[in-house]
């Protein structure tokens, strides 16, 4: 298990015993933690490649934000569960800006490849995050919205890194 899954696990484990104002309070500011702008506000800076840095600096960066958007909003299961689901939708949006920038190019073997791997990136997703509704337990929930995240940044990564060969072999 990774380090930040332990952490996520022992996370769980809080119970939320606050009065019903105070959820009601807890859940707008989970809403405002998870709106498009605030998860591109604190990952897009973070994430961004400098110099030679690889994009893998998605993967921390992306951690620090459901850190810090589930702690202050309890660290309850839905807050885990919502943060890192809103997370995965910020990497999805930059998929889809990737995917369209590499189709822009019109060329047909770029177009072609960007297709069938989508496809085959989607089935994947959706196989290897199932497994884990097939189990009981909240922390199930947990581990599959982590689970869309993290393929969801690697498939971010490997765009980049075609569109970074393409651009190399001329293709422009």
């Amino acid at each position: 298990m990774r380090p930040h899954h332990v952490a996520l696990a022992t996370a769980v484990l809080v119970v939320f015993a606050g009065p019903p104002a105070q959820a009601a309070t807890t859940a707008g500011t989970l809403d405002a933690w998870t709106a498009p702008a605030k998860v591109a506000s604190i990952i897009g800076p973070c994430a961004k490649p400098v110099g030679d840095d690889p994009p893998s600096k998605a993967t921390p960066c992306s951690t620090k934000f459901v850190d810090a958007c589930s702690h202050a909003n309890g660290d309850s299961t839905l807050s885990i569960s919502q943060c890192a689901e809103a997370a995965a939708v910020y990497w999805r949006d930059i998929v889809t800006q990737r995917t369209a920038a590499l189709e822009k190019l019109r060329v047909a073997a770029i177009t072609k490849y960007v297709q069938s791997s989508d496809a085959a990136w989607k089935r994947y997703l959706t196989t290897r995050c199932s497994m884990y509704g097939q189990f009981e337990g909240t922390i199930n929930e947990i581990l599959s919205a982590e689970c869309v995240l993290d393929t969801t940044i690697q498939r971010a990564d490997d765009l980049d890194r075609y569109a970074s060969h393409a651009s190399a072999q001329g293709v422009q």
